[in-house]
């Protein structure tokens, strides 16, 4: 299960089940039955939402494409019409993520990364090749809050932070190493400065990834990390998951840090400075998580193998389970499998609300 933010509005306690529409509707003999059931069979490992939220980019388990829906109504697939097919992968795609300066960013186990852009006159998106020269499959990855740069963990131990050089007109990329194994999480802090890696050597890090000729452009944003400029520089090195790492997320402001661990560990850290980063976790009752998203400062959703988003919610300094959205009766099907399953839960977009919480400096 992965969790992904629209732009749609949250009906008080009721989450969108977009996901539970595809098992049903997949079956149907129309046109637009047919594509549903498409998306069903070949399975979605990824997707990620327009800048405008009227679009939905989609990654299929057993096709090397990726397809881009006009989204009529996003609780009701039927009404998706496909308009675009991007087709410069030629193994499973791991990563898409939609910037918001409307750029795709894609990544394969064919180990490369590509940059599409929209053209206008041609009305078809543009594939630029990112060189990253890794001999291992591209895992994980995503755009900072500003799309200026974009972070991919990769199958050879190493993280690469992309941003676009323009006096040479190209994607430049910059290696951030120290791991033991693959790395198979990534999240950009709000401020772009920090980005917190996750890795199968059953390790949380949080990295410097500061580029001059990227951020020293910005207002520093109030952070933790606002005085940082330095590259690679590990600030934080937590080595208690005893699993890897499967999902990480910044909390709107930037002041928590959530992690969780195929061994059903959920940890969270406080961020009190750059040199000051306090520890919670605990291990859940619960099958292990493999995306999570912060609703707010306080509230925390997740979703994993046992197919049942949660909600946690902070009360006295503890994180606690305060809610599971059940699937509502009669639309399950004995079928669904892990690989098909994904939720599109509607709440304002985590860019959306980075900045909308973040207080510039004076």
């Amino acid at each position: 299960m992965c969790i992904r933010d629209s732009n749609a509005e949250y009906m008080g306690n009721k989450p969108n089940y977009s996901a539970y529409t595809f098992m049903q509707t997949g079956s149907q003999k129309t046109e637009q039955g047919l594509q549903v059931n498409k998306l069903t069979e070949d399975g979605i490992v990824c997707h990620a939402y327009s800048p405008d939220r009227k679009s939905i980019v989609i990654s299929l388990d057993k096709d090397e494409k990726v397809e881009i829906y006009e989204l009529n109504e996003l609780t009701n697939p039927r009404t998706w019409v496909k308009k675009y097919t991007l087709k410069e992968h030629f193994q499973k795609v791991t990563v898409v993520d939609w910037s918001p300066k409307n750029q795709i960013l894609t990544g394969s186990y064919d180990r490369n990364v590509f940059v599409w852009s929209f053209n206008n006159e041609k009305n078809n998106w543009k594939p630029e090749l990112v060189l990253i020269q890794q001999s291992r499959a591209v895992l994980c990855g995503g755009w900072d809050s500003d799309g200026d740069k974009f972070v991919v963990g990769t199958g050879s131990h190493k993280a690469m932070v992309g941003y676009y050089e323009k006096r040479n007109n190209w994607w430049q990329k910059e290696q951030i190493k120290g791991f033991k194994a693959s790395v198979i999480a990534i999240a950009f802090h709000p401020s772009g400065r920090v980005v917190a890696i996750g890795s199968a050597d059953q390790t949380v890090k949080i990295v410097s990834c500061y580029i001059d000729e990227v951020d020293s452009k910005k207002t520093p944003q109030t952070s933790a990390f606002s005085n940082l400029k330095s590259f690679g520089e590990i600030l934080f090195d937590f080595e208690e998951s005893q699993s890897w790492v499967q999902a990480l997320s910044w909390s709107p402001s930037g002041k928590t840090l959530a992690f969780a661990a195929h061994n059903g560990l959920l940890g969270l850290f406080e961020i009190i400075s750059e040199d000051d980063i306090k520890p919670y976790y605990e291990y859940v009752d619960n099958l292990p998580f493999l995306s999570l998203v912060f609703r707010n400062e306080e509230e925390l959703l997740l979703g994993g193998f046992s197919k049942v988003p949660c909600l946690y919610k902070k009360s006295s300094n503890k994180w606690q389970l305060v809610k599971t959205f059940e699937v509502p009766e009669g639309q399950t099907g004995s079928k669904i499998n892990q690989s098909q399953f994904c939720l599109l839960y509607t709440s304002p977009s985590p860019r959306d609300r980075q900045k909308s919480r973040m207080p510039s400096s004076a």
